[in-house]
């Protein structure tokens, strides 16, 4: 279907494709962009495909597909810059696939366009799929293929169009027009190709969307699959979670263990007694897949079930008092779909006012978009399932591991207290580090949820306790708890390259639980060392992006104010924490005092770890981390900071980190300054060698505070690219140190979150505005004007975010740009 703007007709849309209980649905002219998340356009029950248009207004395609089918993205056809299309494989069985795809050719298409639609339309045979269903809006009315004839020149698209259709063998299944618009002639504009002649079956042609001049074309795709329902499995809900049957269940066991037990058999124990506690208090039930509200009221449905009437009747008689019956009720429905979704975003602002938590839920469940795994690419060709993309992802997540082969002690600091060797793991601590666990926090591969742990507090306390403690003195960390499932997160660029996906790891949430006592411990003891570089802002309490912003900030202004130079060099280091050497680390911790046996576990904690990556639901193969510290582990950023800590030490010039991210610079006052900078990188690449990590030298840049420099800079073999803005934790500075680079990065995405708030809301009202606005928009005004405090043509841009909300409502949000701000 044509939709000339899918936003303004979604409810109708998901009305539509639940009446029709549709498994397949193909859109052109979507007209939406990238400020659209996938959750604000999700349909019950079906997987989102988009290809936006990217520059100017209108256009677009979407595919959506049933969560039922096995399908991926398939970008092969993508190559060949056919911008306005979209491409997705179906897996039928082991033998047969089908190819699904939606184009729109604009009216106004040049020659060069229709040769690349053309091209792409002709690979899309060569592929090797057993079937091929194509739909789209061709904008080509003078072609018919029921006649058989074409209207236009030998050179003509339409002759082309014509011609390779039928080269390819491909049918065009639709008879009649598609597209009907005032007094003009109607015409076949919409059409729906395959690759065999009985595909389609039952093909109507149904009233248009809202006020769209182009009709639905509804028919069934004659194939035969195996649909997949996951959500039919039987999950726990531990939204009810009988905490009297818990407790009952737990008071009754004896945890007593043998003495001579080793540290995994003391687990099994305990894993095994909370899984039988789990199945004993928490009932199963089927998973609600997410199911958007529903906004069109019955007396609407009524009328849209006489709007496919009327349509019905204009068809059949094709006279215009039937169109003219036919266009009153589509104006009536468009305008009670209109009033009903402004009564549901009332009583979304009522409910709101009273619980502004549901607020915060709500608004991220529309703007988080949740994405799976696309078709990937490798290096034996595209990915055919779950499986395979899985396998490929884990492998490439592998190569990140790349332990040096070094055997370096650092000398730069020795304790000469009487070190560390336990840490305390009390049943008290347990007890009030179990009472704040978080019950929206995913759990570990072993499946031990946080609702068990935290309900049970009192009862699991000592058990824990004791268990830790096993573990500790035993110097080993039980082997389950070494494994991360890995959920790959679509982080932006080509969906079918396993780079674009970010890992997150999730981790067994009792290990996470002796890791929060572990590191509370080392970092007493570090404190009480005086251990941390005063340069690290990261992952430490009472710093913070922006401490570590002004402190630069203000050393480089008090050299420019006496009329100095500075010269700033941005260093970035790839994959730093993966790349950690365990050998190195513990012979730091080692320098530092740490003591068996608390020595002997940190070394358990980094050795023999592994990880699954998931997709959907199938796990890959065991994956080895041979190096790095754990992912999504509360241990592993302070294990961290030991390790790049002597790395300040190693330089002259000033120096600041937070965590990996680095920034050097200096006074140019002479050539021998430059030397001396060029001398602390020359260092810091050596430091770097030593310790097994290595620089992205296309992320390291420089930036001439204030001057221009006629000489370069260089790190390893590499000379740094100059950079006129940077961006440094998120605050774009530019080589002025002024704040309009910022200032216009904020009031975007301050807007950005306005539009999309409000497109999500409605208009705001007095009740809910407050909130909204501190909360949503606020955070993205004001981040980094402490840093680089805006003049005031800049407050005034920021200030313009209000998008014509009323004047009165943003100053009383007390928005303190000029108020906590210098004003220049």
């Amino acid at each position: 279907m044509n939709a000339a703007s899918l936003p303004n007709k979604l409810d109708e849309l998901r009305e539509l494709s639940s009446a029709n209980k549709a498994h397949l649905i193909g859109i052109s002219e979507t007209w939406i962009s990238s400020q659209f998340s996938d959750q604000e356009l999700a349909l019950t029950g079906m997987t989102l495909f988009r290809n936006d248009r990217k520059t100017g207004i209108g256009g677009g395609v979407a595919i959506y597909i049933s969560s039922c089918l096995e399908v991926h993205q398939v970008h092969n056809l993508e190559f060949n810059n056919l911008e306005e299309s979209i491409w997705c494989s179906v897996r039928l069985s082991s033998t047969s696939r089908c190819l699904v795809g939606v184009i729109y050719r604009k009216p106004t298409a040049d020659t060069e366009y229709d040769s690349r639609m053309l091209e792409g339309l002709s690979r899309s045979i060569r592929l090797g799929f057993t079937h091929i269903l194509i739909l789209g809006d061709f904008n080509l009315p003078r072609v018919n293929f029921a006649e058989h004839t074409y209207t236009g020149g030998d050179n003509s698209i339409e002759a082309r169009f014509y011609n390779l259709i039928d080269n390819l063998g491909l049918y065009e299944n639709v008879r009649s027009a598609t597209r009907w618009r005032n007094s003009q002639t109607p015409s076949r504009l919409d059409c729906v190709f395959t690759n065999e002649e009985f595909l389609v079956d039952n093909l109507s042609i149904l009233a248009p969307l809202g006020k769209s001049d182009h009709a639905v074309i509804a028919f069934s795709f004659v194939i035969k699959t195996k649909l997949r329902y996951p959500n039919n499995n039987l999950r726990w809900n531990f939204k009810r979670l009988n905490v009297p049957a818990l407790h009952d269940y737990l008071q009754q066991v004896v945890w007593d263990v043998h003495p001579q037990i080793d540290v995994d058999g003391h687990w099994d124990f305990l894993l095994h007694t909370l899984l039988c506690a789990t199945d004993h208090s928490v009932p199963q039930t089927v998973p609600k897949s997410f199911k958007p509200p529903t906004v069109i009221k019955n007396r609407t449905l009524r009328l849209l079930s006489r709007k496919r009437h009327c349509w019905a009747e204009y068809k059949r008689t094709n006279n215009d008092g039937a169109y003219r019956q036919y266009k009153h009720i589509r104006n009536t429905c468009t305008k009670a779909i209109r009033e009903d979704r402004l009564q549901y975003q009332t009583k979304l602002m009522d409910k709101f006012a009273s619980n502004p938590r549901s607020l915060f839920r709500y608004a991220a469940s529309l703007r988080q978009a949740k994405t799976g795994v696309s078709q990937l690419l490798g290096l034996n060709g595209p990915t055919n399932n779950d499986g395979d993309a899985a396998n490929l992802l884990a492998a490439h997540y592998s190569q990140t591991f790349q332990p040096a082969d070094i055997n370096f002690i650092d000398d730069s600091f020795i304790s000469n207290s009487t070190g560390l060797s336990e840490v305390d793991l009390s049943a008290d601590l347990v007890f009030r580090k179990l009472q704040h666990l978080r019950l929206d926090t995913s759990p570990g591969p072993d499946m031990v949820h946080p609702a068990i742990l935290r309900e049970a507090a009192s009862i699991l306390a000592t058990p824990l306790s004791v268990m830790f403690s096993h573990s500790l003195s035993r110097g080993k960390l039980p082997e389950n708890w070494k494994l991360a499932h890995i959920t790959p997160i679509f982080k932006g660029g080509r969906r079918n390259e396993p780079s674009s996906y970010r890992p997150v790891a999730l981790l067994s949430l009792p290990s996470k639980l002796m890791e929060s006592l572990i590191c509370d411990g080392l970092n007493d003891y570090l404190l009480s060392l005086n251990f941390f570089s005063p340069q690290q802002h990261g992952f430490r309490k009472g710093y913070s992006c922006i401490t570590n912003l002004l402190t630069a900030v203000d050393k480089w202004t008090s050299i420019l104010d006496c009329k100095g130079k500075v010269d700033v060099i941005y260093l970035d280091f790839s994959k730093a924490f993966d790349k950690v050497n365990h050998l190195c680390l513990i012979n730091k911790l080692k320098r530092l005092g740490i003591k068996p046996p608390l020595i002997d576990w940190l070394t358990s904690y980094l050795k023999n770890r592994h990880f699954k990556v998931r997709v959907n639901f199938t796990l890959s193969q065991a994956m080895e981390c041979p190096s790095g510290v754990p992912q999504g582990s509360v241990l592993g950023p302070l294990l961290f900071l030991i390790y790049i800590n002597d790395l300040p030490q190693q330089v002259t010039s000033d120096l600041l980190l937070f965590a990996d991210d680095v920034k050097l610079w200096r006074e140019i006052r002479n050539q021998d300054d430059t030397q001396a900078l060029q001398d602390d990188l020359t260092r810091l690449q050596s430091w770097a060698d030593d310790n097994g990590l290595t620089f992205n030298t296309s992320k390291c840049k420089v930036v001439h505070l204030r001057h221009v420099a006629n000489y370069s800079y260089n790190l390893g073999n590499s000379s740094l690219v100059v950079s006129q803005v940077e961006k440094d934790l998120g605050v774009l500075v530019p080589h002025d140190l002024k704040s309009y680079a910022n200032c216009d990065k904020n009031a975007f995405r301050a807007n950005l979150a306005l539009v999309t708030l409000k497109r999500i809301f409605g208009q705001f009202d007095g009740r809910t505005f407050h909130t909204i606005f501190n909360s949503f928009i606020r955070p993205h005004l004001e981040y980094g004007n402490i840093v680089l405090p805006p003049h005031s043509r800049r407050t005034r841009s920021l200030w313009s975010v209000s998008n014509g909300e009323p004047r009165n409502q943003f100053e009383d949000s007390n928005l303190s740009l000029t108020k906590n701000a210098s004003v220049h």
